[in-house]
């Protein structure tokens, strides 16, 4: 319910580009946060806390240098909310790309938002830990785009609740 409020906004962000978002204009739509989780039948009483985390989550992507060039409206061939599909395997896939673009070097990006808390432990853990557990998601779609393209691609999951990523790139098995 937050991650799918949160992916909500940060497509609008990164739609309108980064630069046209401050933490005025965030707060301006706390209304409209609300409402939304209402519609994800958030119940009231978690209702606050919720519109607290979406709000830390899109704070800290406009906060931070990794946030905005991510959600940078002025990335080639950029999308967000992707969906693509593909046969992989001899399968038919359907997958929906949460950020994709091509950065100044070609380099095809792949990124997942994970709007996941780490409240206590090694961060570094928990990364690595998310990056095993989504592996296989991501090189999915990165399998599906370079049956479109053939250029390098770079796979990312963008934690923006503590603004945070882990990167690597795609090799073909």
């Amino acid at each position: 319910m937050v991650g799918t409020v949160t992916h909500r906004l940060l497509q609008r962000i990164a739609t309108d580009g980064a630069g046209a978002w401050n933490r005025q204009r965030l707060l301006a739509e706390t209304d409209n946060i609300v409402q939304a989780l209402r519609n994800e039948n958030v119940p009231a009483e978690h209702l606050q806390n919720a519109c607290d985390r979406v709000v830390a989550a899109l704070t800290g992507a406009l906060a931070s240098e990794r946030g905005r060039w991510l959600l940078d409206g002025g990335h080639a061939d950029a999308d967000c909310e992707l969906s693509v599909s593909g046969l992989i395997n001899g399968r038919l896939s359907n997958v929906i790309i949460d950020r994709t673009f091509r950065d100044r070097d070609g380099q095809r990006w792949i990124v997942d938002y994970k709007t996941g808390e780490h409240l206590d432990g090694d961060r570094e853990t928990f990364l690595d830990q998310e990056q095993a557990r989504y592996r296989e998601q991501l090189e999915t779609y990165a399998r599906i785009l370079r049956l479109l393209e053939d250029r390098p691609i770079r796979l990312a999951l963008y934690f923006p609740l503590f603004a945070d990523w882990r990167i690597w790139d795609y090799r073909e098995t």
